[in-house]
């Protein structure tokens, strides 16, 4: 009896696994989304990408991991970075940078010629961004400004 009942069970639940399936039949809007992104992000292009990072004090960070796509490399003791033949689109380079006890820094640009030239400013893990309230700038009720 146990064994006609988990059969059941088990029956019932392929019918509505094969059942819910849906075959997506509507190729033509696939293909339709994947030109509209390729016409927003541009053309494939190779680019090089040269840069310093800074400090929120404007003093440069040594040894800052910056990425772009599979390409990886480190500041120097003067912040510079220098990566050569990127893959990138017309519309749209991302670039990522790292270093401990800052926070992460991820900046999407149009690359304007063959080689690019950014500044890119870090903040550290401690320091606080426009977005949260200082106790001298904020009027949350029952605070006060000391």
């Amino acid at each position: 009896m146990k064994s006609v009942n988990f059969n059941q069970l088990v029956l019932s639940l392929c019918l509505l696994a094969a059942v819910s399936c849906k075959k997506n039949s509507n190729k033509a809007d696939q293909n339709s989304q994947i030109r509209e992104l390729s016409e927003y992000l541009g053309e494939p292009i190779i680019v090089d990408l040269r840069g310093k990072v800074l400090g929120t004090n404007q003093q440069p960070i040594e040894n800052a991991v910056v990425s772009v796509g599979d390409i990886t490399t480190l500041t120097d003791s003067l912040g510079h970075f220098i990566i050569t033949n990127v893959s990138a689109h017309e519309n749209l380079l991302t670039i990522n940078v790292t270093k401990k006890d800052y926070k992460t820094d991820l900046i999407n640009l149009t690359p304007k010629d063959k080689t690019n030239t950014v500044t890119i400013t870090l903040y550290k893990e401690s320091e606080l961004s426009i977005f949260w309230f200082n106790k001298n700038n904020h009027n949350l009720p029952h605070t006060s400004a000391k």
